[in-house]
């Protein structure tokens, strides 16, 4: 009975499974990790059973799916080899859990825009800088720019050069250590060759200010605009005056030369100056009149409107008006032969230039006022 006993509870004993363990789920962490290449990163896995309990003392498998971006060893410590993206995979037991790898690469070369410049003194120049890696694949890396001899020219922190003074300098843009450079040389402005005046000659009314206009060019004929340095004289003061910005005024009746020069290369205007009627404040004929009377008046460009009248005084005055270049007394282009001192002549935007008013007493005038009005109201 007793040995039957034991080989019934022997049988009974065999029949005892031990259940498989089973890994459900592996968690890597961190699950997402972006580093330059040549940096290295832990990662860490933990095995998990169906309930989703950590199981402890499971070792794992590291592998890497693009080991060029990135490798992995034994221990789960990734080293970034190469720009991209990876799976670094941890298996236990038949199960894989995986993290996200971005390999960011290191700045290889800083390329410029150009290599040399030439930039005119008083202009600018926009310069750029691309910071790339080894494979020559742009990175979107902060930019520092400096200037070797800023007195030279100056750059901003977007690359915008600035001329200064006529030199070489040398822009360098730096990224992560990684140095790009521009020569940079600033050219003198061409020298002045011509110069020219407009009016060149003409009539002159006393006391309205004509001003001139210069041109300037260089020896290939191109127009230089960069601010020269004019300056401008009188052949006589007494009969006209100039202005230091080319505004030339009469003084009394008689001829006079105006020269403008820049960099020692010159322009003169001849003017003959003659009793001018000023904008919008009458002039009186004082003194009984029996002979034609001629005048000269400025309206300026851009004008609207130019009216001259006569008026007061007794007598019988003709007014008769005559625009810019027209030298023929019998054709006028405006005229104003009413009976009495009274007369007024309209034009409507009038050519710009000395227009000449002619008084013709038909019958002797005394104490006739001149008015001359121009619209816009010259300065």
């Amino acid at each position: 009975m007793a040995v039957g006993a034991m080989l019934a509870l022997g049988a009974c004993s065999s029949d005892k499974v031990t259940d498989a363990v089973v890994v459900s789920a592996v968690e890597v962490s961190p699950r997402l990790s972006t580093a330059r290449v040549g940096t290295t990163q832990q990662l860490t896995a933990v095995a998990k059973d169906s309930k989703g309990t950590p199981m402890s003392g499971e070792t794992f498998t590291w592998t890497s799916s693009e080991p060029t971006v990135a490798t992995v060893n034994a221990s789960g410590v990734v080293t970034f080899v190469g720009a991209g993206s990876t799976a670094i995979l941890a298996t236990s037991r038949g199960t894989s859990g995986f993290a996200t790898i971005v390999s960011d690469a290191n700045v290889a070369v800083v390329a410029m825009s150009s290599a040399t410049v030439n930039v005119g003194l008083g202009q600018s120049v926009q310069l750029t800088a691309t910071p790339q890696d080894a494979k020559g694949n742009a990175l979107f890396r902060p930019v520092t720019w400096t200037s070797s001899a800023p007195t030279v020219a100056t750059v901003s922190a977007s690359g915008l050069v600035t001329s200064v003074s006529a030199g070489t300098t040398t822009i360098t843009a730096t990224s992560e250590s990684k140095v790009g450079s521009t020569a940079v040389t600033i050219v003198p402005p061409p020298p002045v060759a011509t110069v020219a005046l407009s009016p060149n000659s003409g009539f002159m009314p006393t006391t309205v200010g004509v001003p001139l206009t210069i041109t300037l060019r260089d020896a290939a004929n191109v127009l230089l605009t960069d601010g020269r340095i004019v300056t401008y004289t009188s052949s006589n003061a007494a009969v006209a005056t100039v202005s230091a910005t080319g505004v030339v005024t009469g003084v009394a009746p008689g001829a006079v030369t105006v020269t403008a020069t820049s960099e020692g290369k010159s322009a003169t205007a001849s003017f003959n100056v003659r009793t001018g009627v000023k904008h919008n404040t009458p002039l009186t004929f004082s003194n009984s009149t029996t002979s034609l009377t001629q005048f000269a008046i400025y309206v300026p460009a851009g004008s609207t409107s130019l009216k001259v009248t006569l008026g007061s005084g007794t007598g019988d005055p003709d007014l008769y008006l005559y625009k810019p270049g027209n030298t023929n007394s019998a054709a006028d282009d405006c005229h104003s032969f009413n009976d009495g001192p009274t007369e007024s002549c309209t034009v409507t935007n009038p050519a710009a230039g000395v227009w000449w008013v002619l008084i013709d007493p038909y019958v002797a005038h005394v104490g006739t006022i001149i008015t001359a009005t121009i619209v816009p109201t010259p300065p």
